[in-house]
């Protein structure tokens, strides 16, 4: 999932402009967020994110290979958000945010930042 990151006046909103268009693993989906950098945290980010991708009715889809034991619920969680571009080694095991300030700065240094999301 693709997130656009507008730093405006007033709390996280979803402006919700989305588009999907073909890709891996069956499209992707980006949606617009306005924020004000101020307001800024990680778990308000995360909670607008999972609060979309529940109205959209969205569950997780698991590979058959993958025993039922270990496949989880149909529960979404954000494993990473992460700013596009970067490979997917970087994503998974080196970049983090550190902490909200750092998530602020990101965004205060790139408008309109870009992100993506891993759920688990």
């Amino acid at each position: 999932m693709g997130i656009y990151m507008h730093p405006e006046n007033g709390n996280i909103k979803n402006h919700l402009r989305s588009s999907f268009t073909g890709g891996p693993k069956g499209g992707f989906s980006f949606f617009t967020f306005v924020a004000r950098s101020g307001n800024l945290t990680l778990e308000a980010l995360q909670s607008v994110i999972l609060k979309k991708f529940k109205s959209l009715n969205h569950v997780p889809i698991w590979k058959e290979e993958r025993p039922e034991s270990i496949r989880g619920d149909n529960e979404l969680k954000v494993y990473r958000i992460y700013p596009v571009g970067l490979t997917q080694r970087q994503a998974l095991y080196t970049f983090k945010f550190e902490g909200d300030a750092d998530l602020r700065s990101h965004v205060e240094s790139n408008p309109c930042a870009k992100f993506e999301v891993i759920f688990v």
